[in-house]
């Protein structure tokens, strides 16, 4: 069975040559990630600092329960002890 796959630009226009919709997802992402916010427009003077150590982090992640059903993120805890070696 062949399956057609096809997105939307930025206009409408259906797109359907997987080097198009290739080219869309990342603009796509890129346009997601791209950070626009006026730096002088944020108030970070009120903000309260916490310093929380590498650590303290990889303590906690050693010490999550495995083989348990994961949150709402849908990361298993073994994933992140994986990553915290």
């Amino acid at each position: 069975m062949d399956r057609q796959q096809a997105i939307e630009d930025k206009d409408g226009n259906l797109l359907s040559e997987p080097k198009e919709i290739l080219e869309r997802w990342a603009q796509y992402v890129e346009e997601l990630y791209n950070d626009n916010r006026d730096s002088a427009n944020n108030d970070l003077g009120n903000l309260e600092t916490c310093s929380i150590s590498e650590t303290e982090i990889k303590s906690i992640i050693e010490k999550l329960t495995r083989n348990k059903a994961t949150g709402s993120d849908n990361i298993p805890a073994e994933f992140l002890q994986i990553l915290a070696r």
